[in-house]
């Protein structure tokens, strides 16, 4: 992929019509008419990305996706905390078994948004 030339002017409003789809093993992109550009907004590129995605996962391509990590505001990330310390020091004082305290460690980073 090439990057786009800034200097070189853009003719025309770069609106079209694209099919995507597969063909002989390989992704295509078909267009009504040869086109020098396109332009589209982020809504319609990021539709335009996945299509393309799922047609090479159709094609057997291994496709992961790193999300970005969710962002939790500090007063929740103190709250987590205290929940977690609470159940960490119940740990010592009871004999909770591991999988018991996994599972309510678990269960409480799921759930904090109800804190």
């Amino acid at each position: 992929m090439t990057e786009l030339n800034n200097r070189e002017p853009l003719i025309g409003d770069g609106n079209t019509t694209a099919a995507i789809g597969t063909r002989d093993g390989k992704v295509i992109m078909q267009f009504p008419s040869p086109k020098q550009w396109l332009a589209m907004d982020p809504q319609n590129a990021a539709l335009m990305g996945k299509a393309m995605i799922d047609a090479a996962v159709d094609l057997g391509v291994d496709v992961r996706l790193q999300a970005p990590k969710p962002q939790i505001s500090e007063g929740l990330r103190i709250r987590m905390e205290a929940r977690c310390l609470m159940i960490l020091k119940n740990k010592r004082e009871h004999t909770e078994k591991d999988p018991v305290l996994a599972r309510r460690l678990v269960d409480t980073i799921l759930n904090m948004h109800d804190l």
